[in-house]
């Protein structure tokens, strides 16, 4: 089967199960000209409707009055009766035999009316999401099941079983049951955003003045206190400048700091002159 034809299936089936609801097992109500059309064709009713509806569990069943009009025509509908009497039997609750016609469309009769004493023991009356589909080739028939029960039916054409469209009540009932959802939605959204709005004075922002630079962090940087030790050490490269000794010795001697600040940020060839220019000063 193609995927197109099974997609389609599965949304007519969706869309019934979104507007009615279905059994599970979903019943189809099969009729004497379906069963004896698959009789001819060789289909396998029970493997081939379960495919075409999407692989959901079936309940194949008929009516004893379908019966009972097959026994009555004769050996011509023997092989009919013998596919019939394999299914299961849906009661049907009236005192005297009528015709399949008759019979079918009382079954089909949807659970939403009232039901009669004689049907209070019935399966249909005792289920709410029983709506069957049914399985015919009368047209006749399948129009009265569009009008009785806004399902699709079931026909065999060139030995292949086919899903109808659904009918335009039931097309219009759920277009109207969507748009209410809609409206619904539109109408939870709006009362939500009316919820959620305040009055602007509330929300106003009050306007911060312009303002300039924090003054903590335009102070400037305090210099570290020299320790005892610094100041000594700085205290004897200064005598040893005054007096002429040579500074290669009490510079080695010294600790190594950090970066300073006057010295370290010259570029080298500064420092370089500086140091031929001491170096000359005390060598005269």
């Amino acid at each position: 089967m193609r995927a197109k034809k099974l997609k389609r299936n599965r949304r007519i089936l969706d869309a019934c199960a979104e507007t009615f609801g279905l059994a599970d097992p979903l019943p189809v109500l099969i009729d004497s000209s379906f069963a004896r059309m698959a009789l001819r064709h060789k289909v396998n009713m029970s493997d081939q409707l379960h495919r075409l509806l999407d692989g959901r569990n079936l309940a194949l069943c008929t009516t004893r009055c379908v019966i009972k009009e097959c026994q009555l025509l004769g050996p011509v509908m023997a092989g009919t009766l013998k596919v019939l009497s394999c299914l299961e039997l849906h009661p049907c609750h009236h005192k005297r035999a009528t015709t399949a016609v008759r019979c079918l469309t009382k079954a089909l009769r949807p659970v939403a009316t009232e039901p009669t004493v004689d049907e209070a023991s019935s399966v249909s009356a005792s289920d709410p999401n029983w709506r069957p589909l049914l399985a015919s080739n009368s047209e006749r028939l399948r129009s009265l099941a569009h009008e009785l029960t806004g399902m699709p039916c079931l026909l065999l054409e060139h030995g292949q079983p086919l899903l109808t469209g659904l009918p335009a009540d039931t097309r219009r009932l759920l277009a109207e049951r969507r748009l209410r959802g809609l409206r619904a939605e539109a109408d939870e959204a709006a009362a939500v955003a009316a919820a959620a709005t305040v009055d602007a004075s509330v929300l106003k922002r009050r306007r911060r003045r312009q303002r300039g630079a924090n003054p903590l962090s335009c102070l400037k940087k305090k210099r570290k206190r020299q320790t005892e030790q610094q100041q000594q050490k700085s205290d004897e490269v200064h005598c040893n400048i005054d007096n002429n000794v040579d500074l290669s010795s009490t510079i080695c001697r010294r600790r190594k700091r950090g970066r300073r600040a006057g010295w370290s940020r010259r570029p080298w060839h500064v420092r370089q002159f500086i140091v031929e220019q001491l170096q000359q000063q005390f060598l005269v």
